[in-house]
């Protein structure tokens, strides 16, 4: 019995929608490489990525230093980490496979532990959620997305990838 074709096929086969590999967190990046990565994913959709996204922040800290903002970083990729070359090194790997590069910032940044920025619900119970809202927490993220942009576009600046776009994660 024939099996239907259904759009999706199609349209991957097409690569209409572009194909946008999500990198969830950078601690992959370890045991591997852009190009392998690259690579794996053409083998296992039919299509070679256009882009990437590439993290600026895990949910126990950031990736590079903040001025302004206390030295939180992630723990996940151990203490050996230049954390700052090493995000500059993962944009410009991509960068040289020819993928653009795309930021994903999370609103949540739970790290940071400060009640005062954090969501508080009507009854007044809080979470360790950055409220987006509060004006603090807007500077806050300004400058962990600036400094994230200024870093992607000095290394975009020798590939052939560019820096693309920005990705908010405000999903609660």
């Amino acid at each position: 019995m024939a099996r239907r074709t259904f759009r999706l096929q199609q349209r991957l086969a097409e690569n209409a929608c572009g194909a946008v590999m999500d990198i969830p967190h950078p601690i992959i990046l370890r045991d591997t490489t852009a190009s392998a990565l690259t690579k794996a994913f053409q083998q296992h959709w039919g299509v070679r990525p256009e882009a990437v996204v590439l993290p600026v922040a895990s949910p126990d800290g950031l990736f590079f230093s903040v001025d302004g903002l206390p030295p939180i970083y992630s723990g996940l990729l151990g203490n050996d980490f230049d954390l700052r070359r090493s995000f500059e090194s993962w944009v410009s790997a991509f960068a040289e496979e020819g993928l653009d590069v795309y930021l994903l910032i999370n609103s949540e940044l739970s790290f940071f532990s400060i009640d005062s920025l954090h969501i508080e619900d009507i009854a007044g119970s809080g979470s360790a959620h950055m409220c987006i809202n509060n004006p603090r927490a807007q500077e806050i993220l300004g400058a962990i997305l600036g400094t994230a942009i200024d870093i992607a576009a000095e290394q975009t600046r020798t590939g052939t990838g560019n820096l693309r776009g920005v990705v908010f994660d405000a999903v609660n």
